[in-house]
């Protein structure tokens, strides 16, 4: 009988033990970065906004503009980072690659700094080419023309 309640009272044991392990590791949140360009198309010499966010409390943020830019990089610390770019004038159409990097302590034992990334393209056009009417979500023609309004041609 007392083999029993051992028996049992150690699987009860188990069961509390593995349950609270899965709690902890359900409460882990996989550490990220978005990055939202506003606009994503421009005409060279306008500025667009980089906004950068995190579910982690970085110590540093980094938004970097590798493009036709008068801008050096950007910085800041928290869950986000908002950023204003400037192009320079282009002769033809340019793609540049916007990088938002938070660097954070993940809260593990072994105390290191780690780093996220995230990147974002935006298009740099000449003056006199019109980006897409649509605002880039395919439901426009995408040559600068006006919209389509369904009557003859």
């Amino acid at each position: 009988m007392n083999t029993k309640r051992i028996a049992a009272a150690l699987g009860a044991a188990a069961i509390v033990v593995l349950g609270s392990t899965t709690s902890a590791f359900a409460a882990y949140e996989t550490p990220s970065v978005e990055l939202q360009l506003d606009p994503t198309t421009v005409v060279g010499g306008q500025s667009f906004t980089a906004t950068a966010t995190s579910n982690q409390d970085c110590t540093s943020w980094s938004i970097t503009f590798e493009g036709p830019t008068t801008d050096g990089p950007a910085g800041g610390s928290g869950t986000s980072a908002t950023t204003d770019f400037s192009t320079t004038t282009v002769d033809q159409i340019e793609t540049g690659t916007v990088t938002a990097t938070c660097t954070f302590d993940d809260g593990l034992k072994a105390s290191a700094l780690q780093q996220l990334s995230a990147t974002a393209d935006i298009t740099v056009n000449p003056a006199g080419v019109a980006g897409p009417i649509d605002g880039g979500n395919g439901g426009g023609d995408d040559f600068g023309g006006l919209a389509s309004t369904g009557g003859p041609h």
